[in-house]
């Protein structure tokens, strides 16, 4: 498998990204916990320690 490494340098891209797998893993709790819980100053500090990246897949073999 091939493809492009892109970095998220993107606060609100990284934010759609955590909220998505938030409710992934979180959806079957009682209750669930969504990102929206958490004041922004503490999503924006977390994001800090987060390296987020994508890779496109261009070939798979």
């Amino acid at each position: 498998m091939r493809g492009k490494f892109q970095l998220i340098d993107n606060f609100e891209e990284m934010k759609a990204i955590l909220a998505k797998q938030t409710h992934y893993f979180e959806q079957h709790q009682t209750p669930p916990w969504q990102l929206s819980d958490a004041p922004e100053s503490y999503i924006q500090s977390e994001c800090r320690g987060i390296i987020g990246f994508k890779i496109v897949i261009e070939q798979c073999d």
